[in-house]
């Protein structure tokens, strides 16, 4: 029988909607910590794990309410740890520290190098993995530089959503992270062409930002989805875009050359332009032809429950 994975998270609107919700495994349990952001409580927290005073310091991090859950669920040590995104390591050293479990993973969500603190993820990083947790990522420029072991990119094969009205052509909503310049050539490009276009270009996320939902509406009621690589921040491997593409069966028009590689790809569902000469020519051609099925045994390998199977869930006699 395969072991319980307990998935530690943080109140992340993608990771909720996208992996939480779309994994239906009876043996993966989630827990999401709020953090807490008082700043002389982080301080003391600080203090605490510096004295390796752990129990406390996890205290501090969170609240009583979480640390109970956290020790009620771990007192079995039949179990793995998979901590959800390397941005929070501090968080899963200490837990790891804390509480036993067979096997601890951290899985990087999106490049390392996304980060204001970079120096402080990569010294808790280069902790963690002294106590044996094991890196993933699905950026194979992290996987290299930060001796990570790579996984593809994952989604949610089934949401609950009904069939949208198509109101746009072409659809990108999110931060630019220096990318607003070809993003917003490819729009003017886009109308001249007389397509409809929704693009939302955000520098940072407004406080009334859409929630997630929202844009899974946005999406789903698209022809084509619009996704710009970020380079800035040495991302090498798939965001989210392709794989909402592939499972809510819209085109994609990308700046990521090497999805000619992927199983799923189909030149008549995805439209690869250079990022530094991003030429349309050939789009109408493109937009013209109805969408490619693609084999779902091929699209089922992307959903978190086969993901978190094939990395992460071993089975035991």
């Amino acid at each position: 029988m395969p072991e319980e994975l307990i998935v530690f998270t943080f109140p992340f609107s993608p990771m909720l909607n996208v992996i939480r919700d779309g994994c239906n495994l009876p043996n993966v349990k989630f827990i999401v910590i709020e953090d807490n952001r008082n700043i002389l409580v982080r301080i003391l927290s600080m203090f605490f794990l510096f004295f390796k005073m752990h129990s406390l310091a996890l205290l501090c991090m969170t609240n009583k309410k979480k640390y109970n859950e956290i020790r009620d669920l771990c007192k079995n040590t039949n179990h793995s740890f998979l901590f959800w995104s390397s941005d929070y390591t501090k968080h899963w050293y200490i837990i790891s520290k804390l509480f036993k479990a067979k096997s601890k993973y951290c899985f990087s969500w999106g490049p390392v190098e996304e980060s204001s603190h970079l120096s402080r993820k990569i010294f808790f990083i280069n902790k963690a993995k002294k106590i044996g947790i094991r890196f993933f990522t699905m950026n194979p420029f992290d996987a290299k530089k930060y001796n990570m072991y790579l996984t593809t990119q994952v989604y949610r094969k089934n949401w609950n959503i009904t069939q949208s009205t198509i109101n746009s052509d072409f659809f990108f909503l999110g931060k630019t992270k220096g990318r607003d310049v070809i993003l917003k050539q490819l729009e003017e490009n886009l109308k001249q062409r007389q397509y409809k276009v929704n693009f939302q270009l955000y520098e940072d996320l407004p406080k009334q930002f859409v929630t997630f939902e929202e844009y899974i509406r946005q999406a789903a009621s698209s022809r084509c989805i619009v996704d710009v690589v970020a380079t800035k921040y040495n991302q090498t491997g798939l965001t989210l875009r392709p794989l909402e593409a592939l499972f809510f069966k819209k085109k994609l028009l990308t700046t990521c050359k090497d999805l000619k590689e992927y199983d799923f790809y189909h030149p008549d569902n995805i439209f690869i332009i250079d990022i530094n000469n991003p030429c349309l020519d050939g789009i109408e051609d493109f937009m013209s032809k109805p969408f490619h099925e693609i084999d779902e045994s091929i699209a089922n390998q992307y959903d978190i429950n086969n993901w978190l199977r094939t990395y992460f869930i071993k089975e035991t006699n």
